[in-house]
């Protein structure tokens, strides 16, 4: 019989809980579900190790969380992160940190990865603390950022095999602005409260940041390195060494993840990760206008590690 309580341990100062004990091939009871949801606010990131479940396990186990999007507008609700499959995304590309669809209106609020087939070795997905990031602020830098705002832009012009590809896109030097179809951008309070937690978060992100605003173009460089090194300090960090069965739900409001370079050996080995979103919204809702043009992201728009 399974127990109500859960139990759980720290993956970092950061941010992060391994949470121990359950099978997710059986239901989880409402009182385990609440728990789960309190663990998610206060840590924004779950990890569940040594499960084998299924597709629609999966897609359970995450609802718990909110709505799952049919991010491939296709009804199957799940895609996969691959080196090997045919319909696999981003299979070994280095991703530089990022929320996925950050630089659209409304971004899915989680986003979950499950160990499908994993050999060893292969490269960890790492995550930084938006939240965190802002209580390292020092006051005064903290003080003279108050009430300027975060724009984020990406090029949809861009494919995966592009050397730019993932290189931020800065709108501020520019002397026309491009298109919203083929560069979507959105702003934020740089200092943004989580929707559901109230926490404070620092909106910048290293594949998205256009600028803030207030700054030159050479002050908004300066000014996004030092936020940067905030961010995306060691100690800021939580980095995931997959292994098969790994079950990992994160906040894709309140973390940043990224996927460094391929070490010698990595790119033989099969690593593929099955993707569930949390998001009322479908793939083509969540791309916007220039889902369905020839050559586009499709689902492939959004990066994931």
């Amino acid at each position: 019989m399974m127990k109500n309580s859960i139990e759980s341990r720290s993956l970092s100062p950061a941010l992060g809980v391994e949470v121990l004990g359950l099978d997710l091939r059986h239901s989880l009871s409402g009182e385990q579900q609440q728990a789960l949801r309190r663990l998610f606010d206060q840590y924004y990131l779950l990890v569940f190790r040594n499960q084998d479940i299924s597709t629609d396990d999966h897609i359970r186990v995450v609802s718990t969380f909110g709505p799952v999007s049919d991010e491939k507008s296709d009804g199957t609700r799940h895609s996969f992160v691959s080196n090997v499959r045919p319909d696999g995304l981003f299979g070994d590309v280095e991703l530089t940190f990022h929320a996925d669809y950050e630089f659209r209106p409304e971004p899915p609020p989680a986003i979950s990865l499950y160990g499908y087939d994993v050999q060893q070795p292969t490269s960890p997905t790492v995550f930084a603390s938006l939240a965190h990031a802002y209580r390292r602020l020092p006051s005064v830098l903290r003080e003279c950022l108050v009430g300027r705002t975060s724009v984020y832009a990406d090029d949809y012009t861009r494919k995966m095999t592009d050397a730019a590809y993932g290189k931020r896109y800065s709108l501020i030097a520019l002397s026309q602005m491009p298109p919203d179809t083929t560069h979507p951008r959105t702003e934020r309070p740089l200092f943004y409260p989580h929707p559901r937690t109230g926490e404070p978060l620092l909106l910048v992100s290293e594949m998205h940041s256009s600028h803030i605003s207030g700054f030159s173009a050479e002050e908004n460089e300066a000014m996004l390195r030092e936020l940067f090194s905030q961010l995306l300090a060691r100690e800021n960090q939580y980095a995931h060494p997959w292994q098969k069965g790994d079950l990992v739900i994160w906040d894709n409001l309140a973390l940043q993840h990224g996927r460094p370079s391929q070490e010698p050996g990595m790119k033989e080995m099969r690593r593929t990760l099955r993707r569930v979103v949390i998001s009322d919204k479908t793939a083509a809702e969540l791309l916007g206008p220039y889902y369905n043009r020839p050559g586009s992201f499709k689902a492939d728009g959004a990066a994931t590690a």
